[in-house]
């Protein structure tokens, strides 16, 4: 009998990866990347660690990375961009029906029929929702409001300036990046 892990790396072959290549993804196992301009996208298939022999659990990260961020950080931007290190991260349960946190489960006694019906809960989510939300945050401008979207300027935590700063400086218009860099000056603590 196969265990639970080896059917999850079957169904996410056999299944998983023809639907993200047809939408361009290129990757396999549990992580699948595709570049949007100069940007990019990842999905990544994140195992519960609790997972055993006998069920896996699992759930879908979806990330966007900013080659203006990267190249800030003096990081590879024609290489593919980890979903754990992207600019924009966000799970799928907030997109498909029920818009919540999303787990699936994978049983060592899976059946094929059982199967096909997770693959068709699945793929509809990824290339129907997914997808096309990653096409739109894949964006600079998507990347930098929704860093923007929860905090306010002078509040904002040193990982999203990081994100922000260059990204402003790269599509301006200049007076708003300039009002970003006195809005940090402003607030940085004096030494």
């Amino acid at each position: 009998m196969a265990t639970s892990q080896e059917i999850f790396r079957a169904w996410l072959r056999d299944n998983m990866a023809p639907a993200l290549r047809e939408c361009g993804f290129q990757g396999s196992g549990q992580d699948y990347h595709r570049r949007y301009d100069s940007n990019w996208a990842a999905i990544n298939f994140q195992r519960d660690r609790y997972s055993s022999a006998a069920q896996l659990r699992f759930t879908i990260n979806l990330g966007t990375a900013s080659a203006a961020v990267l190249a800030a950080d003096r990081r590879p931007v024609d290489s593919p961009v980890p979903e754990v290190q992207c600019h924009w991260r966000q799970r799928i349960g907030v997109l498909i029906p029920g818009r919540r946190d999303t787990w699936w489960a994978i049983h060592e006694d899976e059946r094929p029929r059982e199967l096909e019906s997770l693959t068709a809960e699945v793929v509809p989510g990824l290339v129907e929702r997914a997808v096309p939300h990653l096409e739109k945050m894949a964006t600079d401008e998507a990347i930098l409001d929704s860093s923007l979207a929860s905090w306010p300027l002078d509040k904002l935590p040193p990982a999203f300036q990081d994100i922000c700063g260059p990204i402003l400086h790269k599509v301006g218009p200049p007076q708003r990046f300039a009002e970003y860099m006195r809005v940090l000056d402003a607030t940085e603590p004096d030494l």
